[in-house]
């Protein structure tokens, strides 16, 4: 009995226990806590909202989501990017960095989306902007007493590197070069001096070494010519000074005929120094002059042929409108010489309305007090097709007259090919590329000059009309678009090299030496005491 009650009290026990411990068969009864509300996404802010952006230039969105909750967060790597023209502008899907394409005026809308949600931004192309200005030549050297024009290239935001007519130059030393508003630099006294080139408040520069080298020698070439009566011969005078530099002379020497009866020379003819009119049948010499220098003679004779026929190319040729083919003229002679007469034919077009072509060749050079020139340059034989149809292109002299046939027509571009004669440029040096273009109706044209021309990296290189510079080392990739939006293009990838070369060929030994190599020297120009 007494055992019975002990057991009875321990079950009582254990009970009591399980009950307080939640032991038991029931289980536990209690309500689960309850979890936060997720917030939900209800819109997408874009900044800039509203923005203009230079042709080729890039730039970096950020998207802020707002929740219902009122909360917001920086989504700009979780939502997709997008742009509605990819021709505009293109942005990466991720980052949602944009980059302009290269026609100003145009505009896209941009998109970040995160599922059904979606924010937009509105963005216009406007004209690329000058980044940097490089001058050319650099670290060269030039004699006292001479000129050496300069030149001023500007690269845009779009890729492209265009000449700078209006850059404002400065030289840094002026005892030892001057340099004018075009920038010609006239070296006045020997020592170094930096040329510098400035537009919108950026600037590039270069160095001139003025040396007190005299000049040497002055040799013409070639050496003998026969051409025919009213046929013109070109000769260059090329100039060695006693460091060794070399230079194109043509327009800094006199050119000196010994029979004006025979070859004809007048300082405001309409033709550039050294280019010379047979006028009168007989054999004479050249001569080319710079101070109390003279060169060695060079023999012209001019002969009595007659102009037999005049043959033109390209023959019956077709072109799409708004390219510019052209033309040369050969001469037969009645002694069965050839002469390439392109530039003293007289140039027509039977349809202006379908191409028109250029005649007569100018380039004037203006006496001032110095040895300078001006020009106003027409390249005969240069057509511009305007509309579809056929004309005949004639060329006339001394009575003979040659044509050829032009078809223009207007097909559709359907496909751009870039060639390149290599993969890689120097760094400083350039290297041009050529567009050709493909049409609807299987004919080809040169579009180089056409395209717009863009490079990915605008810090390792520049174009401007298919003629690449390198600027640093690296890949890029440069395209070639024609149509709005660039309906056409192709892409080439060039590497840019380092520059480090092996330094300049030592000048001539004193003493006699050849001729100069067939090269074109740096032209200069000497300033007349």
């Amino acid at each position: 009995m007494q055992l019975t009650m002990m057991r009875s009290l321990v079950l009582l026990v254990l009970g009591v226990v399980l009950t307080a411990c939640g032991g038991g068969s029931g289980g536990d009864s209690s309500t689960p806590p309850v979890q936060p509300a997720v917030p939900s996404l209800t819109s997408i802010d874009i900044t800039p909202n509203t923005t203009a952006l230079p042709a080729g230039a890039s730039l970096a969105f950020t998207a802020m989501g707002n929740y219902d909750d009122g909360s917001s967060e920086n989504v700009t790597s979780k939502v997709t990017w997008s742009s509605t023209d990819t021709t505009v502008a293109t942005i990466d899907p991720v980052s949602g960095e944009i980059t302009a394409g290269a026609t100003p005026g145009m505009s896209t809308i941009i998109h970040a989306e995160s599922g059904t949600v979606v924010g937009e931004a509105i963005l216009t192309v406007t004209d690329a902007v000058l980044l940097r200005i490089t001058v050319d030549p650099n670290n060269v050297s030039t004699p006292e007493g001479f000129k050496r024009p300069y030149t001023a290239t500007g690269h845009y935001s779009n890729g492209n590197a265009l000449p700078l007519t209006d850059a404002t130059w400065v030289s840094s030393v002026p005892t030892v070069a001057t340099v004018d508003v075009t920038g010609v630099v006239t070296g006045v006294g020997t020592g170094v001096s930096t040329i510098t080139a400035s537009k919108d408040s950026l600037s590039g520069s270069a160095d001139l070494t003025v040396t007190n080298a005299t000049l040497l020698d002055i040799s013409i070439t070639p050496g003998s010519s026969v051409i025919p009566k009213g046929t013109k011969q070109r000769f260059k005078a090329i100039g060695t000074f006693s460091n060794g530099d070399v230079y194109s002379l043509n327009f800094a020497v006199s050119w000196v005929s010994a029979d004006t009866t025979i070859v004809a020379i007048n300082p405001l003819i309409l033709n550039p120094p050294g280019v010379f009119k047979g006028v009168g049948v007989g054999t004479t010499r050249i001569r080319a002059e710079l101070g109390t220098l003279r060169s060695n003679p060079a023999d012209i004779t001019i002969t009595n042929a007659t102009l037999q026929s005049i043959s033109v190319t390209p023959e019956n040729s077709t072109y799409v409108a708004g390219s510019k083919p052209h033309f040369q003229a050969m001469g037969q002679y009645s002694d069965n010489t050839v002469v390439d007469i392109t530039d003293s034919v007289s140039w027509t077009s039977d349809d202006t309305n379908v191409a028109t072509v250029l005649t007569n060749s100018l380039g004037i050079p203006t006496m001032s007090g110095v040895a300078a020139r001006t020009s106003v340059v027409v390249d005969p034989g240069l057509a511009t097709c305007k509309a579809t149809g056929t004309t005949t292109i004639r060329a006339k002299k001394d009575g003979v007259e040659g044509n050829t046939t032009l078809h223009v027509t207007n097909p559709s571009l359907q496909s751009i090919a870039i060639t390149t004669s290599s993969a890689s440029v120097i760094d400083g040096q350039t290297l041009q590329l050529t567009a050709t273009g493909t049409y609807t109706d299987g004919s080809t044209a040169d579009i180089t000059d056409s395209a717009v021309w863009g490079v990915d990296n605008i810090s390792i290189a520049s174009v401007y009309k298919g003629k690449v510079t390198g600027l640093s080392v690296g890949t890029v990739t440069v395209t070639a678009s024609v149509g709005s939006g660039g309906t056409a293009y192709d892409t080439v990838i060039l590497e840019v090299t380092s520059s480090s070369l092996p330094g300049p060929t030592p000048g001539p030994a004193p003493g006699p030496t050849p001729g100069p190599t067939p090269v074109d020297p740096p032209e200069i120009t000497w300033v007349i005491p």
